[in-house]
């Protein structure tokens, strides 16, 4: 995809972690940026998103996650839809 081609990939990984964890109640802090804010002018379509969601979904497959916690973790990032696509 080449909206991370700037990317500093190691902070992304870091919050993206950090993220997921809070998304799930896991106690974490999130010290990025909002949704929106974070993907302004990236202008990412419906198609980027699930690219994603389905790289997602299989890296989760691949560690074995439960199909019950895959949908659970989906149900909690779907709202986040509006403030990632478009921006």
């Amino acid at each position: 995809m080449h909206h991370f081609d700037e990317t500093d990939i190691a902070i992304f990984r870091e919050r993206l972690i950090e993220h997921l964890c809070a998304v799930t109640d896991g106690g974490c802090v999130y010290q990025g940026e909002n949704m929106a804010d974070s993907h302004r002018g990236l202008n990412i379509t419906q198609a980027d998103f699930d690219a994603l969601v389905g790289h997602l979904i299989e890296s989760m497959k691949d560690a074995d996650v439960p199909t019950s916690t895959r949908n659970a973790l989906l149900k909690r990032l779907a709202p986040m839809y509006g403030d990632v696509t478009y921006q």
